[in-house]
This record gives C-alpha cells, structure tokens and sequence, in this order.
C-alpha cells in the first residue's frame, strides 16, 4: 500500500488492504489539488482500492476491493461501498 501520509488522518482499528493507495494530493490539466483524507475508526478498506484527495470514510464503513472514491467523496457511517466510482452498496 502506498499513502501520501502530509494530510491523512487515519483512526483506530483500521485495516488497509495490500495495494491500496491514498492519494492526498492530484494533478489534473494544470491544476494541483491537494485535500486532507479521512479514515475514522473501524474502517476498512479492501484490497487495490484508491482514495482520491477529499475523501471521507466514516466510521465502521467498507470499501470493497477494486474501488476508488473520487475527489471530496463522502463515504457514510456504517455502509458497504463497491465499484468505479464506489457507491452505496448496502447499510449495515
């Protein structure tokens, strides 16, 4: 895994798939961004997963594998998340 640790905030009992990248900073045309990532407690986050610069994972929340936020995504409390971009799979 790979994390761009400037602005990460990473809670507890997080667990981080192999592969996975979180992106605090993005270059896209001529434009630099570069926004804090949020990881709260009891988050997981699967395997080659993405995290694009903005993104906020909430508390006891599931990124499948494969999956990438895009810029200032919200992931909220408690949910299942899948896909390119995720979305809400299911509550939990």
């Amino acid at each position: 895994s790979w994390i761009s640790s400037e602005f990460v905030s990473i809670g507890k009992n997080v667990i981080i798939g192999m592969n996975s990248t979180i992106l605090s900073f993005a270059i896209e045309q001529d434009n630099f961004i570069l926004k804090k990532i949020v990881v709260e407690d009891n988050a997981l986050i699967g395997a080659k997963c993405v995290l694009l610069p903005g993104t906020i994972i909430k508390r006891n929340t599931s990124l499948s594998a494969h999956s990438y936020t895009n810029h200032n995504h919200l992931l909220e409390e408690n949910s299942i998340y899948m896909g390119h971009p995720a979305k809400l799979k299911e509550k939990i």
